[in-house]
């Protein structure tokens, strides 16, 4: 499309462009006149274009990018060698630099080829060349960039779609390329191999060019065009092409041009836009969609500086650095979040401070003042070079996970350990592998639940395990062979100790087993030993530590699938295990139960252990392998397995090594990397996907100090503690946010930091590990979010908060980030804090607009702060002393950025101040200053960020009134400003300007300020206090003052504190709460009375304390939960209003269905749901085209309406389009869809009101399936009516019936439950009978036969209850059993594959019932909780966050 604009002028930020495809016209021609242009305009064009010189461009499917340091780099498509890299490949998702290139000032990008103005005014080109673009008098496409021959004194460059357009400091102009439409200005449409002079043009000062036409200004602000122009994009007031340039109508004062496929736009220098040309998506911004041969100003734009066009839209960028779009967005392009074309600018969502904008074909790419790159559009490519290949609707920045010091990856799940301790994990879920508690797959990192003080991770399979600065070690996953080292065999979704084991130093992960090598040279181990891999002369698995018989001195360990290896201090190896691919490297090619030696190696410095080969270091830098060499993972030219050691070729100076299931890599002493072996996924990280059975090198990747063991992928760690990924990614393994592997490394993506506890001026907030959030406290302002503004003494949910991962308080509102990275707020508005641009307080949260990859909030007084990923921080609310950072005193009712900040890792906000670290551990201060608080030596106070003086390496910051404080990263507290309590711990009472160390012991890893006093927690899990006690808020025993820092009274494992007013509460390891001081309001949590000189504990609720749930259904895409209080909440599938909330919008996070009365029973069917309540009154909601609601029409209701002519109802269901009802009388009632005669009513009718079933008396129970209904009698007899292709009936035929059959051979019947097309039914005696469709063995016979009589399920016995979904079936005893379809883990059995006999649901004992939808069930347990497994497609397991699972976990009821 377009190519690029330049100008000249200071201020012209040029924009590049490009097009697609498409076009036709008609002949003509038309030469221009040169207007008379003074000798100064010409004399400084070349100053002002290369001042303009433009650093981004983007293509059809690429995006180009200059550095400061006038290198050029490079992401997208790459079929035609566009990225420059030397080769030709699909596509690379990740920027990288374009060799042999530098001193370049500008780039610009057409469809497919590339080209580079060097300081030198030389042209480079690369790609696509197959109408001669390159100008190197050949149609060969290039993958490396060329001079263009002949061609000098270039002051800028223009790409369009297949030709190329250089503008030269003496004002001419000069094509090549395609000319079909005549775009090369020649007077003739001859290709043209090589640049020549467009006729008749010159003093020209910008650029811009089209798919297949071109423009240029002029220095007396005339626009000049030539080419296609059938829509009308010449501008001259016709559709008839031009050979030649001729003058665009209307247009004057121009500065700046762009090109589209079809349209035009033009910048004049008063800051409006002018378009023409095609309008077919309204791109030319007139609200029409009619083409426009004449310039036509865009409504509502001023103060523009650039313009960029894509194929079908327009850009701007505007004075203040905003971004506004319209036209085409099918790929999300605009930016504003939609996919929804817009005939009018529209503001790009979220992006601020933009110096730089390049629009590609549906894609764009803009550079922030902070020198961060944002990209949003189609990403099929790569070209957002963010790591994956899916379309953004609204800019996203290249974030990265950053202070890594340790990482791991299972079979299909990674973990990170960080400088501060805590470890995150990403990826596959199954098992509870990423320790989040959870099951669900996550595609970004989560924190790992109740683990600090973390030395290193490791990870095999599907569990994972951590090293802890004391030597403990923990673990959580799978366990099914007892690889936790817990004495269980019990999966874990949080970590638990191994038990018997300290003094650990270092860890290796096996298949199903672990090693450990202790502090004194020993080695122990557990878990499977099948072969050997235990090392304790058995083949028992064993379920806690065991030593390695006859094993001592041992400096390193590794572990393969099934065998496991050790280094001596001599330098030799020890192995054991499975030898029969050689991996013992002994030479005997069997099994060991007992170490022996690796023939022939000493001098081993390193080892690392693949899924079947070894692979060792020598002090030489040289790399020996043996064992398995399938796929050539030895790395020795050839596929043969190796049963002694033999060296890789060609690799030296080596530091480490790791292997993967069936590929190896090396880390060199420089920092690189090298990879040899299978390379299906990309695991090579070549780019590419073909094996290599010789090392060769890992492009992108340099600086890496650490290399994690990988199976299908790899994680590794750069100096600067930059995480990085690449490889298979079918479940998130790669933390890049999106489900693409990746053949290239790529940043894994940020972290979330933030407080789980929070403390305001008199309340108080916790996040549990589950991401509930409890509050407790004052309440005038509805700060506790419960949607009262009633005090409460005691912890209550917040409201209609999705999973929350950090909460902060102001004075009286409160903010919560939820794990999606959006923010939330309630309470107290008067100062616009709550940011939803308004000053109205609010009883429930509500989400900040405009706000998201947030990983930290803060709040203080009537302000509020969030720090988004990317490093920026944004404010809003109260700004009287310039607490907002933004430069002015003005209240601010939405985010507004601090543009003054960038890189910043953590922030916080006092009553009138706020303090920001840096990723560089500087710290930066603004707002009031009156007792010397920002720290800068004097007391003014700033309206912008100041750096604080003296101070280095801080790790974080806490506030108080008018006081900071800072942790260091060698453990020391600073403090400085206020100081009238002894809040700067320095023991005395005068306040300072200036920081200087807190008196207090070392190690200190948080601090927590309030208004006087200040509480701090050391490495050892002991707390600190100081300042004001006149409450007993420093939990020491009195009330008097402390200038110095005391201990906490009794308080141990302290994980985090927070500080009120005139109180203090602790989080402590095991997720137990204290609180101490002021309990005026309630804020201490369930006390008796206050004030408490001492911690007490803060009486958290349990899932008792909360209304339980009574009943719990599924059906299809949605649940339906009845509680104790008789109130429903539904969650999933909403598309016919079937969760009663008002919309048809799925939710996945349970909601209350308004407007009941008190229920008794719930149902749900395919698309709508019933309810009965106590009064014996039914109540139906959702879908109702087929008379299904029973309201007597066939209206949707979004809201529960009442069931007309129905009362005393004992029983209902729904089935899946048509609803049963049983009366106190043995009557049976049903209505709507009948197509089948499941009515029973002896018709094939719809009914839209309730109809009597015919012949039916003395029922007690009904159920619905597809299309069938079964009917219970008083007598234990069952009946059935409706659909009968699949033997559903059990009447001992396929016929359907309109009334209702006895199911034969089958008495005493204590329940029954309908399926899709299987019917199931619990006699008495608690065995459970089948019959009907099998096809995915939910019958539970062993086979997939259909049967149409009843049958018992084989081994089945003492059942209480039954489930049923629609090709899948529960029973419910001592045990939970399940089998047939489980496509998405639907079974709960922890994995995918179907059951045709029954099977234990892992996890779930003590269940009370289960039921099902099509690939989802839920179940109660015996304390009424909500669980749920299987699919999340809909939000159908109530968590809030998406990932499927396939073991029960607790659904998110308030």
């Amino acid at each position: 499309m377009r190519m690029d604009n330049l100008k000249a002028g200071q201020k012209f930020p040029l924009v590049l462009v490009l097009s697609v495809l498409l076009t036709a016209g008609c002949e003509g021609f038309s030469t221009p006149v040169a207007p008379v242009v003074p000798t100064e305009a010409v004399a400084t064009r070349s100053q002002a274009l290369a001042a303009a010189a433009p650093r981004l461009a983007a293509g059809a499917q690429h995006s180009l990018y200059v550095t400061p340091l006038g290198t050029v780099w490079a992401w997208g498509g790459n079929a035609s060698g566009q990225l420059g890299t030397g080769d030709k490949s699909f596509q690379r998702v990740l920027a990288g630099q374009v060799p042999g290139l530098k001193d370049i000032t500008h780039v610009v990008a057409g469809d497919s080829h590339s080209l580079a103005l060097r300081s030198d005014r030389t042209v480079w080109t690369w790609g696509s060349n197959s109408s001669g673009q390159l100008g190197d008098g050949t149609t060969v496409d290039r993958a490396t960039p060329r001079q263009v021959p002949g061609l000098a004194d270039v002051v800028s460059v223009a790409a369009g779609e297949f030709h190329s357009l250089a503008l030269r400091s003496d004002g001419t102009v000069w094509a090549w390329g395609s000319n079909f439409y005549g775009q090369l200005g020649r007077g003739h449409t001859q290709q043209a191999l090589t640049p020549a002079p467009v006729v008749g043009l010159t003093n020209v000062v910008a650029l811009g060019a089209g798919f297949d036409f071109s423009l240029a200004v002029r220095a007396d602000g005339t626009v000049w065009a030539w080419g296609a122009n059938a829509s009308g994009q010449l501008g001259d007031g016709t559709f008839t092409q031009r050979l030649a340039p001729t003058q665009a109508m209307n247009l004057g004062n121009v500065t700046a041009v762009s090109a589209g496929i079809y349209h035009a736009l033009a910048l004049r220098s008063d800051g409006t836009v002018w378009a023409w040309g095609g309008n077919a998506s309204s791109q030319l911004g007139d609200g029409t969609w009619t083409d426009r041969p004449t310039p036509m100003q865009v409504a509502g734009l001023s103060r523009v500086t650039s313009v960029a066009a894509q194929d079908a839209g327009s850009l701007v960028r505007v004075e203040d650095g905003t971004v506004f779009a319209w036209g085409r967005n099918t790929q999300g392009q605009l930016g504003d979040g939609t996919t929804t074309d817009s005939s009018s600018p529209v503001q790009v969502r979220g992006l601020g401070s933009v110096t730089a904008l390049a629009a590609g074909t549906q894609h764009a790419v803009a550079l922030r003042a902070d020198g961060t790159l944002w990209s949003w559009g189609n990403g099929t490519s790569g070209q957002l070079g963010n790591g994956s290949s899916e379309r953004l609707l609204s800019p996203e920045v290249v974030t990265r996970l950053s202070g890594v010091t340790s990482v791991a990856s299972g079979s299909f799940h990674s973990l990170a350990a960080l400088s501060d301790g805590s470890v995150w994990g990403w990826g596959r879920n199954y098992y509870g592998q990423l320790g989040d508690g959870t099951a669900a797959e996550r595609h970004a990192p989560v924190r790992v639940l109740g683990l600090g003080n973390v030395r290193s991770v490791t990870a095999s399979g599907h569990h994972s395990l951590a090293l802890r600065s004391d030597g403990t070690v923990w673990g959580w996953g799978r366990n099914a062979n007892g690889q936790l080292g817990d004495g269980t065999t019990k999966d874990r979704l949080t970590p638990v100790q191994v038990v018997g084991l300290s003094g650990v130093t270092s860890l290796a992960a096996g298949g199903s087993h672990v090693v450990a090598l202790r502090g004194d040279g020993t080695v122990w181990t557990w878990g499977y030993n099948g072969v050997g891999q235990l090392g304790d002369g058995t083949t028992k698995d064993r379920l806690t530590p065991v030593p390695v018989k006859a094993l001592s001195n041992v400096v390193s360990v590794a572990a393969g699938t099934y065998f496991s290896l050790a280094l001596l201090a001599d330098g030799t190896v020890r192995a054991w295990g499975d030898g029969f691919e050689g991996q013992l490297g002994d030479g005997g090619g069997v099994q060991r139960e007992s170490p022996v030696p690796v023939l022939g190696l000493t001098g081993v410095r390193a080892l690392a252990a693949g899924a079947a080969h070894g692979l060792a270091v020598l002090e030489s830098g040289a790399v020996w392998a043996w064992g398995d060499n399938a796929e050539g993972q030895l790395g020795d030219g050839s596929w043969v397995d190796r049963f002694r050691p033999v060296q890789v070729p060609g690799l030296t100076g080596v530091s480490s090594v790791a292997g993967g299931l069936y590929h190896s890599m090396a880390l060199g002493l420089d920092g690189t990397l090298r990879s040899w072996g299978a390379n299906m996924y990309g695991q090579l990280g070549d780019g590419g996907v073909t094996s290599r059975v010789v090392p060769g090198v890992v492009p992108g990747a340099s600086g890496i100090k650490l290399l994690g063991g990988s199976y299908l992928h790899v994680l590794a760690v750069r100096q600067d503690g930059m995480a990085l990924a690449w490889g298979y990614n079918r479940f998130g393994q790669l933390g890049i946010g999106a489900a693409g592997w990746s053949a290239l490394p790529v940043q894994v993506r940020g972290l979330g930091q933030g407080r789980r506890l929070a403390a305001g001026s008199s309340h108080s907030m916790l996040v549990r590990a589950d991401g509930t959030v409890l509050a407790w406290g004052q309440n005038a302002s509805g700060q506790l979010g419960d949607g009262t503004a009633t005090y409460r003494a005691s912890p209550v949910p917040t409201q209609g908060l999705p999973c929350a991962r950090s909460v902060a308080t102001g004075g009286q509102h409160s903010l919560a980030l939820a794990c999606d990275g959006t923010v939330w707020t309630w309470g107290a508005n008067q100062r616009g804090q709550l940011g939803d641009g308004t000053v109205k307080p609010r009883l429930l949260p509500a989400m900040v607009e405009g706000l998201w990859g947030v990983v930290a909030v803060a709040a203080g007084g009537d302000a509020s702060m969030a720090l988004r990923v990317d490093g920026t921080v944004w404010t809003w609310g109260a700004n009287g002393s310039g607490q907002l950072g933004e430069g002015g005193l003005v209240d601010r009712a939405t985010p507004m950025e601090v543009k003054r900040l960038s890189g910043i890792a953590s922030v916080v906000m006092g009553e009138a101040h706020a303090l920001a670290v840096g990723q560089d551990g500087a710290v930066w201060a603004w707002g009031a200053n009156e007792k010397g608080q920002l720290g800068d030596g004097t007391t003014t106070a700033s309206t912008v960020p100041l750096r604080v003086t003296g101070l280095a390496g801080a790790v974080s910051v806490s506030v108080g009134r008018a006081y900071s404080l800072a942790v260091l990263h060698d453990g020391t507290v600073w403090s400085w400003g206020a100081n009238n309590s002894g809040q700067l711990g320095d023991g005395t009472n005068i306040p300072r300007s200036t920081p200087k160390p807190v008196l207090l012991p070392t190690n200190i890893k948080a601090v927590a300020a309030g208004p006087h006093h200040v509480l701090a927690v050391r490495q050892d899990g002991t707390a600190w206090a100081w300042g004001d006690n006149g409450y007993g808020q420093l939990g020491e025993g009195t009330h008097y003052l402390r200038f110095t820092p005391v201990q906490v009274l009794a308080l141990t494992q302290v994980a985090e504190v927070a500080a009120g007013e005139q109180h203090s509460l602790a989080l402590l390891d095991d997720e137990s709460a204290r609180s101490w001081g002021s309990h005026e309001y309630g804020q201490l949590g369930e006390v008796e009375s206050g004030p408490r000189t001492a911690p007490v504990a803060v009486k958290l609720p349990t899932s008792k304390d909360f209304a339980p749930v009574l009943s719990l259904r599924a059906w299809y895409q949605h649940a339906v939960a009845l509680l104790e209080d008789g109130t429903v909440q539904t969650w999933g599938g909403n598309g016919y209003g079937q969760l009663g909330d008002g919309t048809v919008e799925s939710q996945a996070m349970p909601t209350t269905v308004q407007g009941l009365p008190k229920m008794q029973a719930v149902s749900p069917g395919a698309w709508h749901t019933l309810a009965l309540a106590e009064d014996g009154t039914v109540w139906a909601w959702g879908n109702n085209v087929f008379g299904q609601l029973g309201d007597g029409t066939t209206t949707p209701r979004p809201r529960p309406v009442q069931v007309v002519g129905l009362d005393k109802v004992v029983a209902l269901s729904a089935g899946s389009y048509h609803s049963l009802a049983v009366r106190e009388d043995g009557s049976v009632w049903s209505w709507g869809y009948n197509v089948f005669g499941q009515l029973g009513d002896g018709t094939l009718v719809a009914r839209q009101v309730p109809t009597r079933m015919v012949g039916m008396e003395g029922a007690v129970a009904v159920s619905g399936g597809e299309h069938h209904t079964l009917v219970l009698r008083a007598d234990g007899t069952l009946w059935a009516c409706g659909h009968n292709a699949h033997g559903q009936l059990g009447e001992g035929t396929a016929t359907n019936r309109t009334s209702p059959f006895q199911v034969l051979g089958l008495e005493g019947v204590k329940s029954a439950q309908a399926g899709g097309y299987h019917s199931v039914a619990l006699r008495d005696d608690g065995t459970v009978w089948t019959w009907g469709s099998n096809d995915y063995g939910q019958l539970g016979d062993g086979g997939l036969s259909t049967r149409i009589f009843a049958s018992p399920v084989p081994g089945l016995a003492g059942v209480v209850s039954l489930g049923v979904g629609a090709s899948h079936t529960f029973a419910v005893g001592s045990e939970v059993w399940a089998w047939g379809r489980n496509s998405h883990g639907q079974l709960g059995t922890g994995d995918g594959s179907p059951r045709l006999e029954p099977t234990r649901v892992k996890g779930l004992r003590g269940a009370n019932s289960v039921s099902a939808g099509t690939d989802f069930s839920v179940a109660l347990d015996g304390e009424g909780t909500a669980l749920s497994w299987g699919t999340n497609f809909h939000g159908t397991l109530g968590v809030g966050v998406p990932g499927q699972r396939a073991v029960p976990g607790a659904v998110a009821l308030p």
